[in-house]
Formats: C-alpha cells, sequence, structure tokens
C-alpha cells in the first residue's frame, strides 16, 4: 500500500520538536508529508527545513496572502488524504471542519475546543456530517497512548492492586516569562482561551486519568488562583475528584511554581496495592516510570515498568492505522477529549462548588 499523504497544517515549536520526529520514526513507507501550512511565510519554511534535516523530504510550502498558496489552494489537492492540524487553540476548530469539509481526515491537536460548549459542537457537526461519509478524525492527546500509561491501565483493570480507593496527581511546574519558548508562543502569552496554560497543558493530565482510573470521572470541586500575573487568567488548580465507583482524588495543576525545581508525579492507591508514576529524563530524553505494589502493606511485591515518552508517534501510528482501516482502534475519539476539557473548565470555575460532569457535558 502507498504511504498515506498528509499536510501539516501550523509550523510552530511542536510540529519541529514533536511531529516530525515522530513521523521520521514512523518512517515514510506509512505517511509521507506533501505540504506544510502556516499563516506565515517564515514559519512554514523553517518548518520545511526541519523537515527535511530529518530525511523526511522536502514539502510545499503554503501560507496565507497567497490564493495559490494559501489553506484552500492545498485542501484542494487530491494527493493530500489527511492532516494534521498544531494551530493556536482558538483557531483549531473552524480549521477542522474546514479540513472535513474539503474531504480529508484530520489528527488536531489538543484540546478538542477552548471549552466544552465549542467542543461539543464540533462533534456534533463531525458525527452528523462526516463521520457517515467515513472520515475520520482524532484528537492528537499523546498522554492517552502512552505506553506507560496503557500499561497502568490494564493493571488496574485487572485488579492488580484491588478496588481503586484514592488518587493524588501532582503537576508542578513554572511558565517563566523569560526564556521559556512556549510562554513566548504569542498566542500562548496573552491567551484568549481560558485557563491559559491550565488548559493547554493541563488537559494531559485529565486525559491521563481519564485513559488509567477503571472507573468514569464524574464530579468535581476545587479552586483556582492566579499566583503569577504573566500567566493570567489562572495558573493553579486545586480540585478533589469523585468518580463513579466512589473513589476520590486529589487534582492539583501548577504552572506558576517559581520556587519548585521538581515535577511531581501520580500515586494512586487500592485496597490491595499501589502504583505511583513519575516522569524523568534518560540519556538526554524523556522517560515514563511506573511502580506498581501488589499486596497490602509489609508484604508488597514489587514491579517496576518503564519506556520512552512516545504518544505522539503512537498517536500517529493509530491515526494512519485508522484512516487506513487496519484497526478499529478509538484512540484520540473527540468525546473522550472532551472530557478532558471538561475537568479543567470545572477546575476554573467551580469556586468550591460541586460540578457533576453530566451537567457540564449533557447528552448528545
Amino acid at each position: 500500500m502507498a504511504p498515506l499523504g498528509i499536510a501539516i497544517l501550523g509550523g510552530g515549536i511542536f510540529v519541529q520538536e514533536a511531529h516530525l520526529p515522530a513521523l521520521q520514526e514512523l518512517g515514510t513507507s506509512a505517511a509521507r508529508i506533501l505540504a506544510i501550512y502556516s499563516r506565515s511565510k517564515a514559519s512554514a519554511e523553517a518548518s520545511v527545513e526541519v523537515c527535511s534535516n530529518f530525511g523526511l523530504g522536502t514539502p510545499a510550502v503554503y501560507h496565507d496572502g497567497d490564493a495559490s498558496s494559501d489553506l484552500a489552494a492545498l485542501l484542494k489537492r487530491p494527493d493530500i488524504k489527511a492532516v494534521i492540524v498544531a494551530l493556536p487553540i482558538t483557531k483549531q476548530g473552524e480549521v477542522v471542519l474546514q479540513c472535513l469539509e474539503a474531504g480529508k481526515h484530520v489528527l488536531s491537536e489538543k484540546p478538542v475546543g477552548r471549552d466544552v460548549k465549542e467542543g461539543i459542537e464540533l462533534i456534533k457537526q463531525y458525527e452528523k456530517v462526516y463521520k457517515p461519509k467515513g472520515l475520520i478524525w482524532r484528537i492528537a492527546e499523546n498522554w492517552e497512548v502512552e505506553p506507560t500509561f496503557l500499561w497502568v491501565k490494564q493493571a488496574l483493570a485487572s485488579g492488580a492492586i484491588g478496588k481503586v480507593q484514592t488518587f493524588s496527581l501532582i503537576s508542578i511546574n513554572y511558565v517563566s516569562p523569560v526564556g521559556n519558548k512556549w510562554y513566548n508562543t504569542p498566542w500562548r502569552t496573552k491567551p484568549d482561551y481560558q485557563g491559559g496554560f491550565l488548559l493547554d497543558g493541563g488537559v494531559h493530565s485529565a486525559a491521563f486519568l481519564r485513559t488509567v482510573l477503571p472507573s468514569p470521572l464524574v464530579s468535581l470541586s476545587g479552586f483556582a488562583v492566579l499566583l503569577n500575573e504573566h500567566l493570567a487568567p489562572h495558573d493553579c488548580i486545586h480540585a478533589t475528584l469523585k468518580c463513579a465507583d466512589g473513589a476520590q482524588g486529589f487534582f492539583n495543576l501548577n504552572s506558576g511554581a517559581s520556587g519548585w525545581e521538581g515535577g511531581g508525579g501520580t500515586t494512586i492507591l487500592g485496597t490491595d496495592g499501589s502504583v505511583e508514576v513519575q516522569h524523568f529524563s534518560k540519556e538526554g530524553k524523556p522517560w515514563i516510570r511506573a511502580v506498581l505494589r501488589r499486596g497490602k502493606k509489609g508484604e508488597q511485591k514489587e514491579e517496576v515498568y518503564e519506556h520512552p515518552s512516545s504518544g505522539v508517534l503512537e498517536e500517529q501510528r493509530y491515526f494512519v492505522e485508522a484512516v487506513e482501516g487496519k484497526t478499529d482502534n478509538d484512540y484520540g475519539n473527540p468525546r473522550g477529549a472532551v472530557e478532558d476539557v471538561a475537568v479543567i473548565q470545572a477546575g476554573l470555575t467551580s469556586e468550591g462548588t460541586k460540578i457533576e460532569f453530566s451537567q457540564l457535558i449533557p447528552k448528545f
């Protein structure tokens, strides 16, 4: 089978540092980059240069300002069957629909929308108009397919630590206004969407819980605060979460911890054991480790699983396989991604009031 012809929409940091290296590892026999679009010609050309350096060929450059080489022109190409969308959060929704309308399969970066309402409206249109036509739309939520997280999911589902009772997820970072490549992205510096970095990055943590916990999250109560003015509107969420089976946990996201050198982690406690998950660096590359302890205190047997962080590669692979009909996987389902946005939105707006996710995301 010929490689899937794809275009990348967006020429930013994450495209150059994550998507292109992952596509190199995926291999040109699976997917071939035919075009790269960015709002500016310079950004698109820079990504094409990186693409060439990775041995992925020299894709055509598309950008705004020239009708012969803008996004509409790109989407008219019949050899481009699918697109990877990595644009600013508030621009992605309209572009996703534009690509689907052009008959392209879509893998779009998280979050699914700037808020729950937008996410739901996009999903409704996709499922009503485009899914019946056989078009695939997936959300590029790499934490949903990280090998270590899928290992934890399987362990918990099999009852390796008994019934999950409590959990604690602590994600602590500091987004400095000086020298931080993410902060210095203009659309992130002055976000026109809720939560700033808490939405942009926090959906990963929500996706992790959605992926590994045996029972779905049903409610949240918490508070959001702004610790650093340069990270407005919020940079910290402290919340408690409850699952349908009664398990409860603590959810702490902090993007403004200027005095912190660590990175947090996740602990999941069950009736007969525990799991601890940590991110770490090995040989200059990001890795993820899970430590599983089976049995009650004093009788535990320890099992360790660690794997290089490879979620971007995995999300691409699952997407290509779905487009080509090789597997019936459901990774990146937009309905799951809107649940992740709901967790962040609830954390930002709760102000101590209990928010039921069934009310935030009504059945549709």
